[in-house]
This record gives structure tokens, sequence and C-alpha cells, in this order.
């Protein structure tokens, strides 16, 4: 588990890379144990999952089964937290670029916490009704265009990749990520 300190130096990190500044990846551990620390990100957005999975509990189809589908979304998470590194890892094997590969995951796995406050408040007003499902959605397709761009800023910087190269990549982990959405939709 990293420290109060690396936890607080690597979101500040991953903020100023949201900022477009190179800079921000001076602020990761680079090290193989801050790469394996890097992954305590999933542990710490958990909370946020276990809401919307709370929420998803309350609004299923009655013919759901409220233990089959917390099973589904535990392991399509830790899923999402796995599948998209390892396809990274022999994506950069195939490109020459594993040099910085132990960097580019702790920066990708850091930048997930930026997103993720920034989509909480909008989430929670819609939830609330303060914001119609239609204008949540509208402002959260924003989000997830400005995140598209973040991650190939994060792969250019540190992988030191073209612009091509960090644009399969993104590519890649969208196609992963709707791959294990639309698996664990089936498995409802």
């Amino acid at each position: 588990m990293p420290s109060v300190q690396e936890i607080t130096a690597s979101i500040y990190g991953s903020w100023r890379l949201a900022l477009i500044d190179r800079r921000g990846m001076s602020w990761f551990n680079h090290s193989i144990e801050g790469f394996w620390r890097s992954f305590f990100v999933a542990l710490l957005l958990a909370p946020l999952a276990a809401i919307m999975v709370g929420y998803q509990l309350g609004h299923a189809a009655p013919h759901i089964d409220g233990g089959r589908l917390i099973a589904i979304e535990i392991v399509s998470y830790a899923l999402g937290w796995i599948v998209y590194p390892l396809a990274a890892l022999f994506a950069c094997r195939l490109m020459g670029l594993t040099a910085h590969y132990v960097s580019y995951i702790i920066a990708y796995n850091w930048s997930h916490v930026i997103p993720a406050v920034v989509a909480l408040p909008i989430g929670i007003a819609a939830l609330l009704g303060v914001l119609s499902l239609g204008a949540a959605g509208t402002i959260l397709l924003i989000v997830t265009v400005a995140v598209l761009a973040y991650r190939w800023f994060i792969a250019r910087v540190a992988l030191g990749a073209d612009g091509l190269t960090a644009a399969a990549l993104v590519a890649l982990e969208l196609l992963l990520e709707l791959l294990v959405y639309m698996g664990a939709a089936r498995l409802l």
C-alpha cells in the first residue's frame, strides 16, 4: 500500500497531467514498487463503484438477481484494472515502447482519480434529480471525450509515443473497456 505522501504526490501528478503539464510525470514513484502500488487506485475508487452498483440494484428489473449482479460487477471491476495493463504490455512490446511501460501504467492507473472526482458530483446531481438524466449524460459524454484526450496525452508523455501510437493505445483501452462491459451485460 502506498504511503499518504505517495498517494498525494501521485494524485497531484495526475492533476498536473490533466492540465497538460508533462512535468506531472515527476510526481510519480517510477519504481517497480510504485508500479504495483499504483493499483491501489482500484481500492481507492472501489467505494464509488460500490455506490454505482447500489444504484443499479435499486433500479434493476425485478427478475435480476442482486447477488449475481454484485458478483458480475466485482469481477468486471477487477478485470477493468487487469485487462488493459496486460494488453498494453503486449502492445508496447510490439511497438518497441517497453522501456517506459512501468511509468506509463503508473500514470495511467493514477489518472483514474481525476475523472472519478469530476464524474461523482454529476452522478450525484442526476441521482438527486438536480440534473436531468439527459443533461448528466451529455456532460458525462464531454467528460469522456476529455478523459480520452487525457489518456492520449499520458501515453505521449509517459511512453514518448507519437500521436498515432498514443491514439492506438487509447483506442485499445476503449475497446477492452467495451468488451468487459458487454461481457458483464451478457451475463446479466
